[in-house]
């Protein structure tokens, strides 16, 4: 049975600041999944839950300012520097984790994965792309840390593998926001790298304890990896890899065309992906999931549930992850969640919602 989960990044603004407006909010939020979680999918009737399974998004920005100003760090310090640091800085590595868990406990979440998006990871500077690896290698330490105590169990590392867009500026002469873009590497072999990258990034480590990194297609073409070839040539690259395997993002992936309805409304792979001599390797390494509604025209943002399509759709979609995960001869285990994400989602009711009918269709699948 597939266990739902969310991904904390449908709070944009950041969920550990202790804003007195906002945190009642977000806590009672919280308080809701956590009850349809119960309710809808462990049927169970306890009054006070205390167990809500997330995606752990590393580090939004809000979040990140908040963790910098708890633990004393320079203004100066971004995101990147702080996680390289995380790799042979101990005390700090403590004092994140510290940090971290207490604020899981008071929220009586419990992360299951970790999500992230280095768009440099890419990036056609050797030193950029080192840097990118090295803030992945310290998301790696956490994790372990985090694995170190029974409470805790993180068991996919997410990444978005790259992107040619960098952020967003605000151009004057126009009164508007545009992308800003990295440049783009020529030599050919990008997706080469990225895998010796992540590889580097475990290298010296203790396999068994090694969380597997879940790489994400993008439908677009400013993403590294957003076709079937892409995917492929991953697959072709890992063999028996025990530590890279890849985040089956259901919405994605019909997005790109390499997910679709039969004529009995039944989900299949496209031959794209199946008639590729790849595609079994792609399969044994399948190790995380995310779900959410999206409409055909583009990837114009995450959707609740019942935007564009009916409840039976999503229905089929689990049912297929399902068939698809458990045919008993992974080459990486699957995490057996399936994470909500609602990114591009305002409204609490639109997500309480969309969470509650995802426990439903897990629970009856």
């Amino acid at each position: 049975m597939l266990t739902p989960s969310i991904i904390t990044s449908f709070i944009a603004s950041g969920f550990l600041t202790p804003d007195p407006v906002r945190q009642p909010r977000i806590q009672d939020c919280f308080k809701n999944l956590r009850k349809d979680f119960y309710e809808y999918f462990l049927q169970s009737d306890q009054t006070d839950p205390s167990y809500l399974p997330v995606e752990l998004y590393i580090l939004m920005e809000p979040d990140f300012l908040y963790l910098k100003t708890e633990l004393d760090l320079p203004d100066s310090m971004g995101l990147t520097g702080f996680l390289n640091k995380l790799i042979t800085d101990t005390a700090l590595l403590e004092k994140t984790y510290e940090f971290l868990a207490d604020r899981f406990r008071r929220m009586r979440i419990t992360p299951i994965a970790f999500a992230s998006f280095f768009p440099e990871i890419s990036h056609a500077d050797a030193t950029r792309r080192s840097q990118t690896f090295g803030a992945v290698s310290g998301m790696q330490r956490l994790a372990q840390r985090f694995n170190q105590e029974d409470q805790w169990q993180i068991r996919a590392i997410e990444l978005v593998c790259g992107s040619r867009i960098a952020g967003v500026e605000f151009e004057e002469e126009r009164k508007r926001l545009i992308s800003t873009l990295t440049p783009p590497d020529q030599t050919g072999n990008t997706l080469e790298k990225l895998i010796d990258g992540l590889d580097a990034t475990v290298a010296d480590q203790d396999r068994n304890n090694v969380i597997p990194y879940s790489l994400e297609l993008e439908p677009g073409s400013m993403f590294l990896v957003n076709s079937a070839e892409s995917i492929a040539r991953i697959a072709e690259l890992l063999a028996e890899s025990t530590s890279i395997g890849f985040n089956l993002d259901l919405s994605h992936y019909s997005l790109a065309g390499l997910l679709k309805q039969d004529d009995t409304g039944t989900f299949y792979l496209t031959e794209a992906l199946t008639k590729n001599k790849a595609f079994e390797t792609f399969r044994r390494h399948i190790v995380h999931a995310h779900i959410s509604d999206s409409s055909e025209k583009g990837h114009l943002g995450d959707l609740p549930f019942g935007s564009i399509h009916a409840e039976d759709y999503f229905r089929k979609q689990i049912q297929f992850l399902k068939t698809l995960t458990s045919q008993g001869d992974s080459a990486l285990p699957f995490s057996n969640h399936l994470s909500l994400e609602l990114e591009a989602v305002g409204r609490w009711r639109e997500i309480e919602d969309s969470f509650k009918i995802l426990c439903q269709l897990c629970r009856e699948s």
